[in-house]
């Protein structure tokens, strides 16, 4: 019979091989997160796990189960043996009839973490096997997003100021405001306003000649006649337009790899320039962008524009030396989405 004393050493000495166990567990979770997930998202899964287009050699590595079942030619790990695991033998390429990633052999750097993760058990939290899925589109659900509701009709509120506002738009932030109990700023002079509407629409200060003229204008509507003059000058679309070709990755040139030069690209930005200076709509710009060479046109001057429209799908930066067509065709794709 065991006496006391040596039934509490046994606890300890129990709970303190499984303190052991579990610390070397937790940094061992760490590890796999770390280094070896990361590896087979980015070398393994395309070819062995359950969103592969097709499964190779029956092997799945996107679990533990996948792992240790493994595929045609048995367990891909053996846990803590891993001069006897088939899948560090791939890597390594010390078998000419199994190379794995079979194009691009790994680094030595990735090679080493996946031996050491093996070495130290190979701990991996993925217990349950991965159910391949099919991505499901809920239209109905898809239409109830805000941005596809009807618009509504809201009342025009009533502030109490009376005298602060000018027009609707400006009854309904002052009635927010009072509801917040929050005094407008008080309003800008002649100078500042003009200043400020001309930086909005053309970037450009007034000169002192537009300036000393509005000074003097008096008449109620100086103000709305310097906004039509601005909204019509071709400044207001090179202004503009900029932040739209910033959207499109415009540039002149290819980069990425050895940049090319693409002599004609000015005519896809005169053609934003023109469109926003036409005032042209959004989604004639944007049916122009993704079809134009399909849209029907009553001119030669019109199917031209839309042609250069639809230079929008070939923009963005593209190393078009890449010798891997596929992968170039894929990252060309991308690029237009």
């Amino acid at each position: 019979m065991l006496g006391n004393s040596n039934r509490l050493n046994i606890t300890l000495a129990l709970l303190g091989s499984c303190s052991v166990v579990c610390a070397n567990n937790s940094e061992g979770i760490e590890y796999f997160e770390t280094h070896i997930r990361p590896l087979f998202i980015e070398h393994c899964y395309e070819c062995h796990s359950a969103g592969a287009k097709e499964l190779k050699a029956n092997l799945s590595l996107d679990s533990r189960t996948g792992w240790e079942t493994g595929g045609d030619s048995g367990p891909a790990i053996i846990p803590g043996e891993p001069e006897d695991s088939l899948l560090l033998h791939a890597v390594s390429y010390s078998n000419s009839d199994l190379e794995m990633p079979p194009k691009n052999r790994l680094p030595a750097s990735k090679i080493k973490h996946l031996k050491s993760w093996i070495a130290m058990g190979a701990p991996d939290p993925r217990e349950s096997k991965v159910k391949k899925t099919t991505p499901q589109i809920d239209l109905n659900k898809g239409r109830q997003f805000w941005s596809f509701q009807p618009p509504v009709a809201y009342p025009i509120p009533k502030p109490r100021d009376l005298a602060w506002p000018n027009n609707n738009i400006d009854r309904f932030i002052l009635a927010q405001l009072e509801n917040q109990n929050i005094t407008p700023a008080r309003g800008a002079s002649k100078t500042a306003l003009l200043r400020r509407i001309y930086f909005d629409l053309i970037g450009l200060p007034p000169s002192p000649d537009e300036l000393r003229a509005f000074l003097q204008d008096k008449s109620p509507q100086a103000f709305q006649t310097i906004v039509a003059n601005l909204l019509a000058r071709p400044e207001f679309g090179e202004r503009w337009g900029r932040h739209w070709l910033d959207i499109t990755r415009f540039a002149e040139s290819s980069g990425g790899g050895r940049s090319l030069v693409f002599p004609d690209a000015w005519r896809f930005r005169d053609y934003v320039i023109d469109s926003f200076n036409k005032d042209k709509p959004y989604h004639q710009i944007v049916r122009e962008h993704l079809a134009g060479d399909l849209l029907p046109h009553s001119s030669h001057i019109q199917r031209n524009s839309q042609l250069i429209g639809s230079g929008y799908l070939v923009l963005g930066a593209l190393n078009y030396e890449l010798q891997d067509h596929e992968l170039l065709k894929m990252e060309f794709v991308d690029e237009q989405i």
